[in-house]
């Protein structure tokens, strides 16, 4: 029996790195592993498991083919079973984000907390989740609590970062971001989050030029650990505005934009930097580009804007 559970503990971490991954791509949940089982019970028998695994497989299929339905009454029936498969809560949770629901993910990684107090994925994810969705109280106490759990992981620490960042605290905000570095030196993230509080510091606080050479060194430090973060790209693309270069900052933003077409925050602003150069031509091809990728998808307020900026670019 023991050996059996550890067979299949050992087939579902595969499978935990792997959510762990894609999810992490999504912005909304911990980095790190669970700690490895120490007790075992029959639940954990191979054949007992084993087809719990399979339904998550399953479930997971139905989601990247975009049975999002299909894929949601799966998860749900695997967590009405078995209120411990962490998983299934997890990913029910990615299913409701893909359908533009995040106050049913919200739902979903609560009650997995509920069922799992000490879960350190569960609760890392759910603090996330509620942080994303402007409930920064409640992310504040959930993050806490996984880090009480588990502390070695960059990923609350950054989010706590942020929250204080949005709170204005300026100090607090900066230690729990170098408490994520010193953990991790290669969590690009912790570099982002902190280059845009620097940022902010230097736009607060009388623009002294010590808080710019910060921000631009983290902003870069996150782009060389990884390129594909738009959050960098973007505070890298205003530090360069900031400090007069106008050219490097448009080669941030296209960076940015390259990622992500869809981008409200680099897109109006790489536009505007096309027009005082003159590129119009650049210009209407993002904003077309922006409005088609948005659809309906978009502010009437915002959808002003744009074609206030496309107005100018004839």
């Amino acid at each position: 029996m023991k050996g059996a559970a550890k067979t299949a503990a050992d087939r579902n971490r595969p499978v935990d790195r792997e959510a762990l991954a894609r999810l992490r791509s999504l912005g909304y949940t911990a980095g790190a592993e669970m700690p490895r089982k120490t007790k075992f019970g029959p639940e954990d028998d191979l054949k007992t498991f084993l087809p719990f695994q399979q339904r998550l497989e399953r479930g997971i299929l139905l989601k990247d083919a975009a049975k999002y339905a299909e894929s949601i009454r799966e998860f749900e029936s695997l967590i009405a079973e078995r209120k411990d498969f962490i998983w299934a809560y997890i990913f029910l949770a990615e299913s409701f984000f893909a359908q533009k629901d995040p106050a049913a993910a919200v739902r979903t990684l609560e009650a997995g907390v509920r069922a799992n107090p000490e879960s350190y994925t569960l609760l890392a994810a759910c603090g996330a989740v509620l942080l994303n969705t402007g409930d920064l109280t409640s992310a504040i106490g959930v993050l806490e609590k996984a880090l009480s759990i588990i502390d070695t992981d960059p990923e609350p620490w950054t989010n706590l970062g942020f929250i204080n960042w949005r709170k204005g605290e300026f100090n607090k905000a900066s230690e729990y971001y170098r408490k994520a570095i010193a953990l991790d030196p290669s969590y690009a993230p912790a570099y982002a989050h902190y280059g845009t509080l620097f940022l902010t510091a230097y736009t607060d606080r009388g623009r002294k030029p010590e808080y710019l050479t910060e921000a631009t060194a983290n902003f870069q430090k996150a782009v060389a650990l990884n390129p594909t973060l738009v959050l960098a790209w973007r505070g890298l693309g205003m530090a360069k505005k900031e400090a007069g270069k106008d050219a490097e900052a448009i080669q941030a933003w296209e960076k940015a934009v390259a990622l992500d077409a869809g981008d409200a925050f680099a897109v109006p602003r790489l536009a505007e930097a096309y027009l005082v150069a003159g590129q119009k031509a650049k210009a209407r091809t993002i904003l077309e580009t922006y409005l088609k990728v948005k659809g309906n998808a978009i502010s009437a307020a915002e959808r002003t804007k744009i074609q206030g900026l496309l107005d100018k670019t004839k």
